[in-house]
């Protein structure tokens, strides 16, 4: 009777050590629980990076792009006066600064098909106009100032696909800012004046838009300390 007691007694031990206190069956130490893998996809709300840059390293500058054009190609201008123009994977610099060719910020035609600038564009030198056709990639000076006058090209600005518009004056000296208005034809190479201001006077800038071209000229004073502004309308053919 004993016996059947004390072999009672260690079935009820031997079943009861398969359960933990909350009844939960115990894992065998030989498996292995797999952990939840942790998530790597990206937070939503984080732009992706973009492949497209509107910056370019080149010869030790670095160009801001300015404009696309047709066919792949870009024209970029970089804060030390440096015009390159992109066409595919060539590079092309449209002026060389360490021979003091300086250039202005270039302006681009309707159509893209070319663009304008001023070079040397810098303080007391003699600026002359330059095309650059942007389908040939071939440039060409298109307005030689007269050195003679110290003149030098001020403003560019196209007015249509064949005629630019320039403001040229006086290059020398800190007090002129601007000049006369004259109107240049890209096919016929004509250059002419349309606006012509009086001593005191100077037009320093003329802009074109969708209802008419506006011309700012400014008026010193007799000293040349101060000036007044006006803004007067032009009408072309």
């Amino acid at each position: 009777m004993k016996r059947l007691l004390v072999l009672a007694i260690a079935l009820i031990i031997s079943f009861s050590g398969c359960y933990d206190n909350k009844g939960e069956t115990k894992e065998s130490p030989d498996i292995q629980v797999e952990q939840p893998s942790l998530s790597t996809k990206v937070p939503s709300g984080i732009p992706e990076e973009d492949n497209e840059s509107n910056v370019l390293d080149f010869d030790s500058n670095t160009y801001n792009k300015l404009y696309e054009l047709p066919n792949d190609k870009q024209i970029y201008y970089s804060e030390y006066k440096s015009i390159l123009f992109k066409s595919g994977e060539k590079l092309t610099l449209l002026n060389d600064i360490n021979k003091d060719e300086f250039a202005s910020s270039p302006v681009l035609s309707p159509d893209k098909k070319n663009i304008a600038y001023i070079s040397p564009y810098e303080f007391e030198l003699n600026g002359n106009v330059y095309i650059f056709d942007t389908d040939n990639e071939t440039a060409k000076k298109a307005i030689q100032v007269d050195i003679k006058k110290e003149d030098s090209a001020k403003v560019v600005k196209w007015l249509d696909n064949d005629r630019l518009l320039v403001i040229i004056g006086y290059g020398k000296g800190t007090v002129s800012r601007g000049g006369n208005l004259y109107l240049y034809n890209i096919k016929t190479n004509e250059l002419k004046a349309v606006k012509e201001v009086s001593e005191m006077e100077e037009i320093v800038d003329v802009n074109v838009g969708t209802e008419g071209t506006i011309i700012d000229i400014i008026t010193w004073n007799e000293e040349h300390t101060e000036f007044k502004t006006k803004q007067v309308p032009i009408v072309f053919e």
